[in-house]
């Protein structure tokens, strides 16, 4: 059976929902690199995520206004819009949803790394390059913890 997973859409369970169902869990990809979202896709994809990419801001906005996410993975910069911006945007349109930002330029000490993640802006920060068994360890903890999250009903 496939979910029409709209937020319009009332027929379906709601993002918060899946997890605790055993439904699919649905990433977006955002990396202006396609090399990357080729890596990142191959890898996770064997994982029986469902799998949604943009390269670029604006794709990614739409892909967030149109479905029901579980967890977004963004670079940090893009050419059309800084990654922390559109962090902000993304939990703007889906509340909850945890955003995972990865970057070349920046580093887990870094300050604004911190006080994004202090702030809620991001839910976590892998710096680039990264080993590929890091991100799975990553969305296998964000996948966990809605899980946890639903069971207890506070979603």
């Amino acid at each position: 059976m496939a979910w029409n997973l709209s937020k319009d859409d009332d027929a379906g369970p709601s993002w918060s929902q899946r997890g605790f169902l055993g439904l699919p869990f649905h990433i977006l990809l955002v990396d202006d690199d396609e090399d990357m979202l080729w890596c990142l896709r191959s890898v996770l994809s064997s994982g029986g995520y469902c799998l949604r990419s943009a390269v670029s801001g604006q794709e990614a906005l739409w892909e967030a206004g149109s479905v029901s996410l579980d967890l977004v993975i963004v670079d940090a910069k893009l050419p059309d819009v800084d990654g922390m911006d559109l962090a902000s945007e993304i939990k703007r349109l889906q509340p909850g949803t945890p955003v995972l930002l990865i970057s070349g330029y920046y580093y887990a000490e870094d300050l604004i790394i911190k006080e994004a993640i202090q702030r809620r802006v991001i839910d976590g920060f892998i710096a680039k390059p990264f080993d590929i068994g890091e991100v799975v360890e990553s969305v296998e903890e964000f996948r966990r913890t809605v899980g946890k999250v639903n069971a207890g009903g506070r979603r």
